[in-house]
């Protein structure tokens, strides 16, 4: 099998990152869980891309998109969030996206937050060396590093 590969997201990801966002399961995990429309994403996708403290990246196998990693730099250290592609999911790719977007963060300390009950980001999570650190608003934080 290839090896999953990351590259930046552009604008003509929108659709497919709008796509992964609005699909049921992906809502029900996330901090923001109403489905969000067209324009919005659109406006969300140009901010997200323009902004020096986010890196927004899209996985693909072989060259299909299976996912994507965002990281948001802090003072605490480097968030990590993603969706696996709704027909990826169980396959495996999901560790090797979010391992491989960990080590090109260069990040000393990793930060993930994954909400209770999505237990494949909580093994995709612990599966890449993340720790739990504890809990907030019904997530369980996770740790990767030490400053």
């Amino acid at each position: 099998m290839p090896s999953v590969t990351l590259r930046r997201a552009s604008d003509a990801d929108a659709q497919i990152l709008f796509d992964w966002r609005n699909d049921p399961d992906t809502r029900r995990n996330s901090r923001h869980s109403e489905a969000v429309g067209w324009d919005d994403h659109r406006r969300w996708l140009s901010a997200a891309l323009a902004r020096s403290d986010r890196t927004l990246l899209i996985a693909e196998l072989a060259g299909e998109p299976v996912g994507t990693v965002r990281l948001d730099r802090g003072a605490e250290g480097c968030e990590l969030s993603w969706t696996v592609a709704p027909r990826w999911r169980g396959r495996g790719v999901g560790r090797t996206m979010v391992q491989k977007a960990a080590e090109e963060s260069g990040a000393a300390v990793l930060l993930a937050a994954v909400r209770e009950g999505n237990l494949s980001s909580a093994r995709i999570a612990e599966g890449c060396g993340f720790t739990r650190s504890g809990e907030q608003d019904g997530f369980i934080l996770y740790r990767r590093g030490t400053p």
